[in-house]
C-alpha cells in the first residue's frame, strides 16, 4: 500500500485497487500493489529466504509532509510479515524510517 499522495513512476508490482493505510488514528488513502510470487518458474515463499522484489520509484510532493508505505508478505504455513515505512520531508531532505515490523497469524 503506497500513500496516494506519492506518485508512482515505476514498479515491478501490479495495482489491484485503492485502499486505506491506518497510521495511529490517521487514515491515509493508498494505492494497493501486489507481486504474486507463487507462479511457475518461481520458488514459493519460505521462511528466511530473501527475494528480490524489484524497485519502486516514487516522487514526493514539494513542501513538508509525512507519507506511509505499508507492506506485507503472506504465504501458506508462515506467519504473515508486515511493516510500514514513514517518509518525512521538510521540503528539502527526506527521512525514511522503518516504523514497525511484526509477525501476525491470520
Amino acid at each position: 500500500m503506497v500513500d496516494d499522495r506519492l506518485k508512482i513512476h515505476s514498479s515491478g508490482f501490479n495495482k489491484i485497487g485503492d485502499g486505506t493505510v491506518t497510521f495511529g488514528d490517521v487514515f491515509v488513502k493508498a494505492n494497493e500493489l501486489y507481486k504474486h510470487l507463487a507462479i511457475p518458474n518461481n520458488m514459493p515463499l519460505l521462511e528466511g529466504i530473501r527475494f528480490e522484489l524489484g524497485s519502486l520509484i516514487l516522487s514526493i510532493p514539494r513542501g513538508e509532509g509525512k507519507y506511509v508505505i505499508h507492506w506485507s508478505a503472506r504465504a501458506p504455513k508462515m506467519l504473515s510479515k508486515m511493516g510500514m515505512f514513514l517518509l518525512e520531508t521538510n521540503g528539502e531532505l527526506v527521512n525514511i524510517k522503518l516504523y514497525s515490523v511484526f509477525d501476525k497469524e491470520l
